[in-house]
């Protein structure tokens, strides 16, 4: 579904949260960013309307928490030349920086990219222990790292380098349902 917007080769960098509503001042900060990104290939600022069954999901059911919230921003930057990148960065995160008074702590995993673990902890909020805990058992080598990474525990990564235990197919197996 996405693949058109990210062919091979295009750079990309992501920026999201939850609002805490969509009031006039919160619609007048999202109108600041448009039509400003250095690239044609950006789409963003964007809001996405959060109802129905995904929001009937308890928190703790999957890896994503925040279906409480109603509106989701985010920007998403696009760019094929590698010159470009810090301009394309410094613009999402300038429009970021200008809708903070309107969000909320959390985003939704799929649109944020690798910023560290604090980012990551407010992606999956109340169950990123229970993550933690599951990526201990089934990646304790941090093989899965790409975006917004759940880093294993150091005792995890410890036990395994010590026992020097592979990955085996039967382990994503069983990982997969859980983050479903």
């Amino acid at each position: 579904m996405f693949e058109p917007f990210f062919p091979p080769g295009r750079l990309v960098y992501t920026k999201s949260n939850f609002l805490r509503n969509l009031s006039d001042e919160t619609i007048e900060a999202l109108a600041r960013c448009v039509g400003k990104s250095p690239s044609p290939y950006t789409f963003a600022p964007f809001v996405e309307h959060w109802h129905g069954a995904a929001t009937r999901v308890p928190p703790d059911a999957a890896a994503f928490p925040h279906r409480q919230h109603t509106w989701n921003f985010f920007a998403w930057s696009i760019w094929t030349d590698p010159a470009e990148t810090e301009k394309n960065i410094r613009w999402i995160r300038e429009c970021w920086e200008g809708l903070k008074p309107f969000l909320i702590a959390g985003a939704y995993g799929n649109y944020v990219t690798d910023e560290g673990d604090a980012v990551a902890r407010e992606a999956y909020g109340c169950n990123y222990d229970r993550l933690v805990a599951l990526k201990n058992k089934y990646d304790p080598t941090n093989f899965f790292r790409m975006n917004h990474n759940i880093t294993p525990s150091q005792a995890a990564t410890l036990a395994v380098s010590n026992q020097s235990q592979r990955f085996s197919r039967s382990n994503v197996e069983a990982l997969l349902p859980s983050l479903l």
